[in-house]
């Protein structure tokens, strides 16, 4: 047995049977070869026990031998091309680096060959391959040869994406811890043509992660496809997920994310399509000793992204995304120093610069067990709808109509009964950058007491969203954008109860056509709805169906006439709450 100490190496013992005339050099040598382990001229073959050797060492050595090759993300997969990149240490020799890829793990293509240099440290490679077929799974790897010898990187895969003119659907934001979960949907809303895409996981970097494969979907017409995300990947990788994207081949695709606290709270947001072209507007700020607001953003371009947040206080804040990245923070992280304190004085928020940036925010009552969210847009409109109301059995309804515009806004509100008849109109002035804020109710906003939903028209556009509430529960959505003559209400809530309004919102009646169908597209039960001008209809799910509709997930509707509608999903313990408008 050979230790060290202090340059001497003992030897437990050692056995001699033959010696020679001079000192012998054994076992390690310095870099040149010249100095290594040597003792003195042993005249008698023998054991010696408990014998030293002494021997020098040379600081400068330098290790060489074959290169080390390390496969890394595919990157900026599109149809048909796509960026490998990876690390080499060419351990000292002269290196070359390329890539081989191919359909199957035997390859067949090769890229160019990249001079990775003769240093001892790793050196990045990244290079280019185009000529894909869409929608194809691509085995890669990366090698790295020189005088010394050949390295082979692990295999790994991506898929092409369908087409150049695929249709993206985004999830802005992933949570998938031991605390948090995320449960993301997609939905055909074509009545004749077949679904076909992916769900792709990206890291906060951007990357395209290549350790999680894409999850294929298949949809028929009105098909529906429900992960949760701690399920459908794997949970070595899961936690690195900072946003999803679904890939489609068809425009008729909806989609939703839910994010909750199993037992506490749960938020749900429309999936995204329409990408930022200009400012983005935070609406509302909560961050005082008992709310805490969360912004969570997403580069869907390649290119860095330099903007700046201008807070309704004056303050105005840089922040920076790199091509295709993701962050989240809270507005106490952004503005709280250190010890992230509470910011009561900010209300509002404009993010100025951010064209191809998407996201949403999270309100959040840890004490109260209360969450919601909004999609983070630049929408705006100079009519609003707010299609319900309610202050019975517990309930209180929240309103917020902001002001985006450095001048005065004016606005009318006018109110409406459940049969659809108008209550007295009211008038009000928002200041530049401020809010039309408050609860439902006679007191607050000086509705009339049976006002059942209203509409806002205003001189220059504004944008907003509505709240609604009991103890323990909190849900809303966003206001601007949500009329039409057809939609689907995305999920029926399987353990707990899912109530569903519609308001017409023009003069002549409407007849609305429901359709309930189950996760392969199946119809389940159809019924038709007519409701008189500016009238609303609200209930139960099942309610609204003479038939059984246990067997359905969700529902779509079509009308003659523009309307407007949501939904809440609550949970059976009457813990959880979220609200999602018609899509």
């Amino acid at each position: 047995m050979l230790y060290e100490g202090s340059n001497d190496i003992q030897i437990n013992y050692l056995d001699v049977t033959s010696y020679g005339a001079k000192e012998t050099t054994a076992g390690i040598e310095n870099a040149n070869g010249t100095i290594g382990l040597t003792y003195p001229k042993m005249s008698t073959a023998d054991r010696y026990t408990n014998f030293y050797v002494r021997y020098s060492t040379n600081q400068g050595i330098t290790h060489t031998g074959p290169p080390t090759a390390i496969t890394g993300q595919g990157t900026s997969v599109t149809a048909s091309s796509a960026t490998l990149s990876g690390t080499v240490n060419p351990n000292g020799v002269t290196t070359a680096s390329y890539f081989q890829y191919g359909t199957s793990a035997d390859y067949g293509l090769t890229t160019a060959t990249t001079n990775s240099g003769s240093g001892t440290s790793d050196v990045p490679v990244s290079l280019a391959i185009a000529g894909l077929t869409p929608n194809t799974v691509y085995h890669y790897r990366l090698v790295a040869t020189n005088s010394a010898g050949t390295d082979y990187g692990e295999d790994l895969t991506f898929t092409s994406s369908l087409a150049s003119s695929s249709r993206l659907l985004y999830f802005p934001h992933i949570a998938s811890d031991e605390t948090w979960e995320t449960e993301i949907c997609v939905i055909n809303t074509s009545d004749s043509e077949d679904l076909t895409g992916y769900f792709r996981a990206y890291n906060n970097a951007g990357i395209l992660i290549s350790r999680i494969a894409p999850i294929p979907v298949t949809l028929a017409p009105h098909g529906r496809r429900e992960l949760t995300v701690g399920d459908a990947y794997d949970p070595m990788y899961v936690g690195y997920i900072g946003y999803i994207v679904f890939e489609s081949d068809l425009d008729a695709v909806a989609g939703y994310s839910k994010f909750y606290v199993e037992g506490r709270y749960r938020a749900a947001v429309p999936a995204i399509s329409e990408i930022n072209t200009g400012d983005i507007y935070i609406s509302h700020i909560a961050s005082d000793s008992r709310w805490e607001t969360e912004i969570s953003l997403v580069n869907t371009t390649s290119s860095k992204k330099d903007f700046t947040i201008e807070f309704d206080d004056g303050q105005v804040i840089g922040q920076s995304l790199d091509g295709n990245a993701h962050k989240k923070f809270t507005i106490r992280a952004l503005l709280g120093g250190p010890l992230e304190e509470p910011q009561p004085d900010i209300y509002s928020a404009v993010i100025k610069g951010a064209n191809g940036v998407i996201g949403l925010e999270l309100f959040t009552n840890e004490a109260g067990n209360k969450m919601s969210g909004v999609l983070l847009n630049g929408d705006t409109s100079t009519r609003i709808y707010y299609p319900h109301t309610t202050n019975k059995n517990g309930w209180e309804t929240g309103i917020v109509a902001y002001n985006p515009s450095d001048t005065e806004c004016d606005i009318n509100i006018t109110p409406y009964t459940e049969d659809g008849l108008p209550l007295p109109a009211q008038s009000r002035s928002i200041i530049p950058r401020g809010k039309y804020i408050g609860a439902a109710t006679v007191e607050d906003l000086n509705l009339p007491e049976d006002t059942a939903w209203f509409r806002i028209d205003a001189t220059s556009p504004i944008t907003g969203f509505e709240l609604f509430a009991r103890p323990n529960l909190l849900a809303g959505y966003g206001c601007v954008g949500i009329s039409g003559k057809e939609g689907v209400f995305a999920k029926l809530e399987k353990d707990g109860w899912t109530g569903i309004a519609f308001v017409n919102i023009g003069d002549s009646a409407a007849r609305i056509s429901l359709t309930a169908y189950d996760d392969d597209g199946n119809d389940v039960a159809a019924e038709t709805v007519v409701l008189d001008g500016h009238a609303k209809k609200v209930g139960v799910a099942s309610a609204l169906f003479k038939e059984d509709i246990s067997g359905a997930t969700h529902v779509t509707y079509s009308a003659d006439e523009e309307i407007v509608g949501f939904q809440l999903n609550a949970s059976s313990d009457d813990m959880m709450l979220d609200a999602l408008p018609g899509m």
